[in-house]
């Protein structure tokens, strides 16, 4: 009742709890109770005497399974509201379809295109999860050498033998331990290595999160394609990460300096790292190089210089020129 107390005084666009709101269209995906949550909602309105217009409440589960199911979901939320202020789901389990959101054993998938942040995050992920195995694959890996750092990476004690063996030993081990094993790069990995994984998962009942560049899709997407018998086991497709966020880029370079940036020098960061975080990095750690060596403060005109002479070291475009 919380929740729904909640989505009504949004929609309604009064305080909720003491709390001030922002009014906007809220959508309730419900997944089940259908005929108790409108009665629910009926107390509501008598109770804060006024009605949610913009409330819109689904008339059966989401099943938010498979991409195909998911696009459906988006395309219906679109054709109500082109930017709700709330989307509620309620409950998980009942618009997860065949899933389980209680289980880790599923697989899972985030791309992004190149210099976006994704090692930088998965390093950091890992580094505070206990039962994260972070594996990092890389052009011209094969099979012998990928088991070889799974292995190495779970911590697994395994005997001389075969593949098989090994492999028998290492699903052993990894049984009840809710472990999660993220692959970066994925896309470089042979196919034998996609089945290794499918097989752990599926016996092993652990996650697998695999991690890359917007080529990994159609070779996992595809029920046909390259590693086809994956698709069947995402049951999440999030969209590609095309770039940071402008957003994004004041916290990591408001984060980098002990002192506040000011909005020119944080406008000429944006402006000259142009989405990229790698680009980001590198920029952050030139200027502050610079500022340090020649004692000046952090500015917006320095920036654009260190940019300058960092891009065109490289022969490429330089970004933030006007």
């Amino acid at each position: 009742m919380l929740v729904m107390d909640m989505a009504f005084c949004v929609a309604a666009g009064i305080d909720w709890n003491g709390n001030k709101t922002k009014p906007g269209d809220v959508i309730y995906l419900a997944g089940e109770g259908f005929v108790g949550l409108g009665r629910r909602f009926k107390v509501l309105e008598e109770r804060y005497q006024c009605k949610a217009p913009r409330l819109f409440i689904s008339e059966q589960p989401a099943q938010l399974m498979g991409i195909v199911n998911v696009s459906e979901v988006i395309t219906a939320i679109n054709e109500i509201s082109k930017n709700p202020a709330l989307i509620i789901i309620d409950t998980l389990h009942r618009n997860f379809g065949a899933g389980d959101e209680n289980s880790s054993k599923d697989f899972g998938i985030f791309l992004g295109r190149v210099g976006t942040g994704k090692t930088t995050a998965l390093h950091h992920y890992a580094n505070n999860t206990p039962t994260a195995v972070l594996i990092e694959s890389f052009e011209g890996i094969d099979h012998s050498t990928f088991m070889d750092e799974l292995i190495k990476a779970t911590g697994v004690t395994v005997s001389k033998g075969t593949a098989a063996s090994k492999m028998a030993q290492l699903i052993n081990a990894l049984r009840a331990t809710d472990k999660v094993i993220l692959v970066d790069e994925a896309n470089w990995l042979p196919k034998r290595s996609f089945g290794a994984l499918r097989r752990i998962s599926d016996v092993a009942e652990v996650g697998v999160v695999l991690v890359g560049t917007p080529d990994l899709l159609p070779m996992v997407q595809d029920p046909n394609g390259r590693f086809g018998q994956i698709s069947s086991r995402i049951g999440f497709w999030p969209a590609v990460v095309q770039a940071i966020t402008e957003k994004d880029c004041r916290a990591l370079v408001n984060s980098y300096f002990s002192n506040a940036v000011d909005e020119a020098t944080l406008k000429a960061f944006w402006s000259c790292c142009e989405g990229s975080a790698r680009t980001l990095r590198n920029l952050l750690r030139n200027t502050y190089r610079s500022a340090s060596k020649n004692k000046t403060e952090v500015s917006a005109s320095l920036v654009k210089r260190i940019n300058t002479q960092t891009m065109a070291g490289r022969g490429g475009f330089v970004a933030g020129r006007v």
